[in-house]
């Protein structure tokens, strides 16, 4: 099975600034599937460092990361977007990530 490239048009509504759909589009690197069934191995002892998760609420398929986060007793967070909410909101996404950092350092 081919995978179909992505156009701008494709992703619109998900990033709506067409210059930062532009960078991101010109940065993409087609895949073969062979790349995304590989298993990525995790060391015993995994996570060896304070961990965090920031959920984008809106995307369903992170509901089980999100669960095991919280169940790992990590701080998490979330905010209300897409996959790309990184490049909707930049500020706020990094307002998440430092609230979780402050968190982390005043210990559990």
């Amino acid at each position: 099975m081919q995978r179909q490239q992505s156009t701008g048009a494709d992703l619109a509504e998900l990033i709506p600034d067409p210059v930062s759909r532009r960078a991101l589009l010109s940065q993409l690197r087609p895949q073969p599937p062979r790349f995304w069934e590989e298993e990525i191995p995790v060391f015993a002892g995994w996570p060896d460092a304070p961990c965090a998760y920031l959920r984008f609420a809106t995307n369903p398929s992170y509901d089980e990361a999100a669960a095991e986060a919280r169940r790992r007793g990590w701080p998490c967070r979330e905010l209300s977007g897409g996959h790309f909410h990184m490049l909707v909101d930049p500020q706020g996404v990094a307002d998440a990530l430092l609230s979780l950092a402050d968190s982390m350092a005043d210990g559990p």
